[in-house]
């Protein structure tokens, strides 16, 4: 003889529901969010979360062009990128790099570096970060990118 329903459903194990995680990088939408940013109708809906980061690789000399969720303190910029991701477009900012980034339509020149745990600076991005998108989870092994910009009256 076989169990009701209602009491075959409480036998079953259930799974922990695993929480859903905050894009760490927009590359899988990249064509279409560079669509978005130059297109000035759209661009000012997504303007408050996401900007263009572009450089030049120091080792082909190819532009490079990253769209990214940030946050904005000051005259700086915080995006969360991830080591384990599926691009390192972030290694060249390691040392400091100048960078050029799409922000309010219009172009503003910055020096951007990349901060981990353990760097003065990572827990500064890490409030900034977490002030902006509050209960999005920041891990120890998660990256920042800040960039400082060069205009005192930025944007």
């Amino acid at each position: 003889m076989s169990l009701p329903s209602y009491e075959l459903a409480a036998t079953r194990t259930r799974a922990p529901r695993q929480r859903l995680r905050h894009p760490r990088e927009l590359h899988h939408f990249g064509p279409l969010i560079h669509m978005l940013l130059r297109t000035p109708l759209l661009h000012a809906a997504i303007d408050a979360r996401v900007c263009e980061l572009r450089f030049p690789d120091p080792a082909t000399g190819r532009r490079v062009s990253v769209p990214v969720i940030y946050a904005w303190a000051g005259n700086e910029i915080v995006a969360l990128v991830t080591a384990g991701g599926a691009t390192q477009w972030w290694r060249v900012l390691k040392h400091g790099y100048p960078i050029d980034v799409l922000l309010h339509r219009g172009w503003h020149r910055g020096h951007g570096r990349t901060v981990v745990l353990g760097q003065p600076g990572w827990s500064d991005a890490k409030r900034v970060y977490t002030d902006r998108y509050a209960g999005f989870p920041v891990e120890d092994p998660d990256i920042f990118v800040v960039v400082t910009f060069a205009e005192p009256t930025y944007p």
